[in-house]
């Protein structure tokens, strides 16, 4: 049996509000970034569908994005039936349609699929990337689709409710009814901090570069780019900020991508090419060569800022400058994934002599109003500020309010965040405890991506251990994690549990095991304290072997 996913407060919280307000309305949106899961909200909602006997659709812009849609799906729930209808495959017979608009635009296959879909009450349409959907060929899409009846439930989900053209998103949603932002993620724990940057080409004028609907024309930024020196100023910023840290850059044109991957190169860094026309099996390869870490930076024209997933990947290179803040919060959400041994993301903001204060930046990410300083990260900047607003309320000095501010800095991570007890063995390996099973996460051989496994413990040792899972990014393997343990002991594996909290002394058993096994425990150390180390020894035994 599969566990059933355990989401985080905030995707209960959205589901929620979708549910709520279809009630009154029929499409709604929900605003997430990068890396707060929004895939694992429309899994639920549309297992629910399936239960229900009702028909979910998903809707992508790219063929290649649906099959990414496919399997993202199949690997939060196996045991989901899902058809993908793109270019040559037409698989409607199945729970879940995942739907690609340039294909179903077609008269032909609208039929058909129309054709194979129950009446629209009995529908549920779900729209990723949804700030696409007021283009021509979108609306006339949903409208096939019954999405403007009124009778369809309709749910989009975007890191940006924005566009660089003149089309209105609110003539198709009617409402976004959740959001968060960047901040919220990275104060909670669930994406990286962010630190920024200003790579400043001299010969750069921006204010010379032609504007189309708000933003550089990127015909005219990429010929300004390339008339100035940026190239070999972006290879030397990112050998001496960058180091040896993955990363991608964004440039506005298929030369300038290509120029700024050879200078890249010519610096000793290495780097691959992807744009459009780069073929689907040749760009798999590239990223898997990035990701085993043969290739260092990914240089792309404007592809991988949607649907991709790299969470080792800890610097991102903005040589696309604009001033459309949807598009740098898009580039920039590409970094912040967590991921182990990953303690900031970088971005290398290129700037030219003019036009700076109008760019989109690293406060860009936030409603909250933050001033970045240089170097500084986005989580940094915003306790610096809550802490100065706290201490001139305070009547504080201004270097007590700066002193206030720099203490203000807190650590914080995907783990120790979850609500689950995340441990980690002597080797490193990070685990949950409970009394038959050890859940584990294991990487899989430099690709950046992990295996969820589980090994019986000396209470269950009749039982035979193996893999969960496979081929899934951290916070996916986390969350299948957590679910499972939750599942088989809750008790045991959630932080919440009564026994933990901090009064409750050791046990005499505890202490038996403890002497036993020679282990060393911290004086006053509670009984939750006693038993993590107890799970600690007992996990290393087991699992660092492994390593060998």
């Amino acid at each position: 049996m599969t566990a059933t996913l355990k989401l985080r407060d905030y995707q209960r919280d959205a589901l929620d509000a979708l549910r709520t307000n279809w009630e009154s309305l029929s499409r709604l949106a929900i605003v997430l970034p990068t890396g707060l899961g929004k895939t694992v909200i429309f899994a639920e909602l549309c297992r629910d569908a399936v239960r229900n006997g009702d028909r979910p659709l998903i809707l992508v812009h790219r063929e290649e994005l649906a099959q990414q849609a496919a399997d993202k799906l199949r690997t939060l729930d196996p045991t989901l039936r899902i058809g993908i209808v793109k270019a040559e495959r037409n698989e409607l017979d199945a729970d879940i349609l995942v739907c690609s608009v340039p294909t179903i635009s077609r008269e032909k296959r609208m039929v058909d699929l129309i054709r194979s879909l129950p009446s629209p009450d009995r529908r549920l349409i779900v729209v990723d990337e949804c700030h696409h959907a007021a283009a021509p060929t979108w609306v006339s899409t949903l409208r096939n689709l019954g999405a403007f009846s009124g009778a369809v439930r309709v749910a989009g989900f975007t890191a940006t409710m924005s566009r660089e053209d003149s089309r209105h998103l609110g003539d198709v949603w009617e409402k976004v009814v959740y959001t968060r932002d960047i901040l919220y993620g990275i104060r909670n724990g669930f994406l990286t901090d962010v630190r920024g940057k200003r790579v400043t080409v001299e010969d750069l004028d921006l204010s010379t570069v032609a504007k189309s609907r708000g933003d550089y024309q990127e015909g005219r930024l990429g010929e300004a780019l390339l008339r100035s020196d940026a190239g070999s100023i972006i290879a030397e910023a990112y050998r001496d900020h960058a180091g040896d840290r993955p990363g991608v850059l964004f440039a506005p044109t298929v030369e300038t991508t290509k120029v700024f991957a050879e200078d890249l190169n010519d610096a000793g860094i290495p780097t691959e090419v992807i744009t459009g026309e780069t073929p689907y099996e040749e760009r798999q390869l590239i990223f898997k060569r990035h990701r085993i870490g043969e290739t260092q930076v990914l240089s792309n024209c404007m592809v991988l800022t949607e649907g991709w997933d790299a969470p080792h990947t800890s610097c991102a290179v903005i040589a696309r400058p604009t001033q459309a803040s949807g598009l740098y919060v898009q580039m920039v959400g590409r970094v912040l994934r967590p991921f182990p041994g990953k303690a900031d993301a970088l971005v290398l903001d290129v700037v030219g002599v003019t036009g700076i204060h109008a760019l989109a930046t690293l406060a860009t990410l936030t409603k909250s109003k933050v001033a970045v300083e240089e170097d500084e990260t986005l989580g940094a900047a915003a306790a610096r500020a809550e802490a100065e607003d706290e201490a001139r309320e305070a009547g504080k000095p201004a270097d007590a309010v700066r002193a206030a501010g720099e203490l203000a800095v807190t650590d914080v991570d995907l783990f120790h965040g979850s609500k689950s007890v995340w441990l980690q063995t002597y080797a490193g390996t990070w685990f949950i405890p409970t009394r038959y099973w050890t859940f584990f996460l294991w990487p899989e051989n430099g690709s950046g991506l992990f295996k969820l496994g589980r090994k019986p413990t000396w209470q269950n040792r009749g039982e035979r251990g193996g893999w969960i899972r496979e081929g899934l990014d951290l916070g996916y393997a986390m969350a299948i994690g957590e679910a499972e343990a939750a599942e088989v002991d809750p008790s045991v594996s959630q932080k919440s549990a009564s026994w933990r909290r901090k009064s409750n002394k050791p046990s005499d058993a505890q202490w038996a095991q403890v002497a036993r096994f020679g282990l060393t425990v911290p004086e006053g150390a509670n009984k939750s304290e006693v038993s993590d180390i107890i799970s600690i020894h007992f996990a290393s035994r087991d699992l660092d072997p492994r390593r060998k």
